[in-house]
Order: structure tokens, then sequence, then C-alpha cells
């Protein structure tokens, strides 16, 4: 994309925030929409401590992100490609998503996450593949209810009903000609979303942004780059807020506000933790389309402050391809906090059973990784044993319970799913 399309982006800024005014949901929130290609929303929560989900808790994000290199959690994604009725184009090429998938598996390393592709499917269907030519137009686009925007485009909930395929167990890629009629690179959905691994759930990308090194195209200076819009995008389903939501997509002076009190090492302030992103090492930035540091004044802090020193080559940021290249640490907790906490069905199945107890906030019983389940301090009732399974409990004495797994481990007992009491000489045997 030329330079004319960066400025393209800036008409973005003015439409969406211009729509701010008239918009409004219950409960106290108030939708912003980001502007500059990325189509997924940020709600801004009007509470004095600005979080609602257990991640957003440091001490809760930091124990689930513990991981340490060797534990890989594996997420599973499905590619949906659409082309026109006559099988003449498509958005992408299987070529492009083989670089796609090695380029992301790179740009996720740091994080200890891998993407698995479960299957690739090419859909011929000129609605989905010329997505948002029949009715999305500027400013209606800009709609967003309950984490989607369906509300005002049908076509995404058409395509989404169509094709999702298996969303409980599959991230589905739905890559189509999304930025010519709705002028968005890409639109993620956040893991906290009542349908996170519904049929809504999933990512829309427009199939130009996707491919390895030479595939993509640096704004500013034409050279061959990475392409980074899907590692954006997956940032924002692993649990991820644009780096700039504490200055542009929340509203000034409130306690949601990250001020220049979090730039230059926002991490010696607690409270910088706790706002705008939710990581203290993401310093605050307005909307930045360029690969360069911004500075705007802080008129919340009194004398003036000076918002500076932003982390422009950041995935969430717009630097853009060419620009961007890394998550920070706390980035990199937050990601896999969500992962191990929120999107679990989406985990590779080989590695996923039931964890009881722990110190977190998510109940008394999580599907997740042996290693999750670890650095919460949980029990771990074994690879593909859920929480929901009932077997023999061995307990002192030779003594047996047809229990859970779960109440087995709080009677410090040794559990084997499947098996009943009733199995000869079972519980007379040495445990492991």
């Amino acid at each position: 994309m030329s330079n004319n399309g960066r400025r393209k982006y800036g008409f973005l800024v003015a439409v969406a925030y211009a729509s701010l005014a008239a918009l409004a949901v219950g409960g106290g929130q108030a939708l912003a929409f980001p502007p500059g290609g990325c189509g997924i929303e940020t709600v801004e929560i009007q509470d004095p401590s600005c979080s609602s989900f257990a991640c957003d808790d440091p001490i809760e994000r930091d124990l689930w992100g513990q991981a340490t290199s060797s534990d890989i959690v594996k997420v599973r994604i499905k590619f949906n490609v659409f082309g026109n009725d006559q099988g003449t184009q498509f958005a992408t090429t299987p070529l492009l998503l083989d670089r796609q998938l090695a380029i992301l598996n790179e740009q996720f390393l740091s994080n200890n996450i891998e993407f698995v592709e479960v299957g690739r499917e090419f859909t011929t269907d000129t609605r989905f593949f010329d997505f948002g030519g029949s009715e999305a137009q500027y400013p209606t686009f800009f709609c967003f209810v309950n984490c989607r925007l369906a509300s005002c485009n049908s076509e995404e909930a058409a395509m989404k009903t169509q094709h999702a395929d298996n969303p409980a167990q599959n991230m589905n890629i739905y890559v189509t000609d999304l930025e010519s009629h709705t002028g968005f690179a890409g639109f993620g959905y956040f893991p906290w979303c009542s349908d996170a691994t519904g049929t809504m759930g999933g990512i829309v990308i427009n199939g130009a942004h996707l491919g390895g090194q030479g595939d993509c195209v640096d704004f500013d200076t034409g050279e061959d780059a990475d392409c980074t819009v899907l590692a954006h995008e997956m940032g924002h389903n692993l649990g991820l807020h644009h780096t700039q939501r504490g200055v542009s997509e929340v509203t000034a002076c409130t306690p949601c506000w990250e001020g220049s009190e979090c730039s230059n090492d926002g991490c010696n302030d607690p409270d910088c933790d706790t706002v705008g992103d939710y990581c203290c090492d993401t310093p605050p930035t307005p909307v930045n389309s360029y690969c360069s540091d911004t500075s705007i004044d802080d008129y919340c802090l009194q004398p003036i402050g000076l918002i500076q020193g932003t982390d422009y080559t950041n995935y969430m940021g717009y630097g853009g391809d060419g620009c961007v290249n890394h998550f920070s640490a706390r980035q990199k907790l937050r990601t896999q906090c969500w992962s191990c906490g929120s999107i679990t069905g989406l985990m590779d199945d080989s590695a996923v059973g039931g964890c009881c107890g722990g110190t977190t906030e998510t109940g008394e019983c999580l599907d997740t990784t042996a290693a999750c389940c670890t650095n919460v301090g949980g029990t771990f009732l074994g690879v593909g044993v859920s929480c929901n399974a009932i077997g023999g409990c061995c307990l002192g004495g030779g003594s047996c319970l047809h229990t859970t797994g779960c109440d087995c481990a709080d009677q410090g007992g040794f559990f084997q799913t499947g098996l009943t009491c009733n199995a000869p000489i079972w519980c007379s045997m040495p445990g492991p």
C-alpha cells in the first residue's frame, strides 16, 4: 500500500471520532472506535480500577503468564478464503498462506504461542469476497454491539454463520477483499466477549495483507517487509488492546486515562499497569500511523505534562509493515493469561486437561495446560481428563470413592478417569 493508503487512515480518524458523541451502551460503558484500518472496538469501563476481567489484574496476569520457553501454547487456526463466483480471483493464495503461517509463528515465538493450521478452504462467493460492497459505507460501518460488527453489517453474520468451522475448537480466519469497501485491513474479537469461541468469533482480514517477508511493503520506504496485520489482529484475539488505548480510546482525564506520568519507564508506577492497555511497559501514545515517535501535551496533569517516548514499533500500534516488530514483556504475559484462562477450547487437544483449585479468580476447575495449571498452583488432572470427568478415587487404606477428579484431589486421593471403585484390586495397588 502506498503512502496514500496511510493518509486514508487519517480520514478514518475524523469519521470515527465524529461519531462517538452520539453512541453509547448501557451499564456505564461508552464505545470508542479505533481508526486506522483495525476494526476491533474498545469498551471503556467507567470504573476507578479501569478493569473488569481477571487478566487485567497484574497479579493474575503474571501468575498465568509464567510459562517457560519449553511450555508452548498451541492454538488451532482455520483459514477460510473467499473468491469471486467465477473462481477467477481469490483474496489470497495457498503459497501466501504458507508464508503467513510461518511468519505469524515467528512473531509469536517469544510469547510461547504456536499456531497449528487444521485446515484451509477456498470458497467462491462474490458477496463475501467483496466484503462490505453491498452495504457498508462510511460512517455506518463504525457500528459495534456486543464485541462485533454484525449489528450494522449483516454480511459478517451471514459469512460466519455459513462458514465458521467448529469455532469452539478452531480460531477461524476469514480472508476477503475487506479493505476496498470498508477501509479496514482487518478486525478481530476479544477473548472476554461472550462469543469468542462461538460463531461470531475469529478474525476477518484483507488478503492483500497476508504473506511473509517480501509479500508486504514498508509504507515509508517502499521496501519489502514482513506482513504484520494478522499479528496485530491475533493480538486482539489473545487479549491485547491497542497501545494508544489509554490516550486515544478513552475519555481524557478519567480514571482510565494513561497520562504522561506513565511515560519514561512507567513500570516504576504500579498504577500504569492498571490503565490504558494494562501494560506498563507500553508507554502512553496517541494514535500514530507513522514509524517515528510522537508527543502531545498532557493537560490532565498540572503543570502540563508531555506524553513522549512512545513504543511506535509495537505490533499493537499502527506503525505498519516494515515498522512494527515486537510485543512487550507484559503483553506476552497477557496473551499467555488469556490463552490459559479463557480460550482453552482453541488449544491443541493433546495438551489440555482439567486444573483444580489454584490461586485464580476463574473458578474451581478450568480446562487448561499442565504448565498453566502449575503456574497458578493448581492440581492438573492429566492430558485429556476434563473438569467434568468422573472416575475412581483411591484414598488412604485402600478405600475408594467414585467422584470427580477435583473432589479426589481435594481429599488427597489418586484419581483414575473412567474406572469405578468396583475395578478389581485397583485401590489395593500402590499408586504412581
